[in-house]
């Protein structure tokens, strides 16, 4: 189990208790989803993490199939490079930025924490959610 002190809490936050389930869970990760950005069409495959909730993956008595929801994932040391390379703010003014967003104060970003040996502090960046069809995304799989 892994731990974060979130907003004066202290909250689990990542478990590896499912790790050996074959079924995707809201919050899973995967490497080198496709992500595509209009208008200009540009695609590229980057980190995501599932965003659709587990019940809507499985559920087999839809009149309609749910598209399945994820974000991108992007290491936060990254990220915060990017704008200290290329933003105009005072570097006071990005430290309090950056301490926000590990305090879970904004509603685009998600923090996740360092989960050791397995991924670096990263963001999941929530206004950039993509949808892919379900049989597109459980390719040869009866779910």
């Amino acid at each position: 189990m892994q731990y974060i002190e979130t907003l004066e809490t202290k909250s689990t936050f990542y478990t590896t208790a499912l790790k050996d389930q074959k079924e995707v869970f809201q919050g899973d990760g995967f490497r080198e989803m496709q992500f595509v950005t209009l208008p200009d069409m540009s695609s590229g495959k980057k980190n995501g993490i599932i965003i659709s909730n587990t019940c809507d993956l499985y559920l087999h008595d839809r009149l309609m199939s749910v598209d399945i929801l994820y974000a991108p994932v992007v290491s936060f040391s990254s990220y915060q490079a990017l704008l200290r390379k290329y933003s105009s703010k005072t570097p006071q003014s990005l430290d309090d930025h950056f301490k926000t967003i590990r305090e879970q104060r904004l509603s685009h970003i998600l923090f996740l924490p360092e989960f050791e040996g397995v991924m670096a502090e990263s963001l999941v960046l929530l206004d950039q959610i993509i949808h892919i069809p379900r049989k597109y995304f459980f390719i040869g799989e009866d779910i």
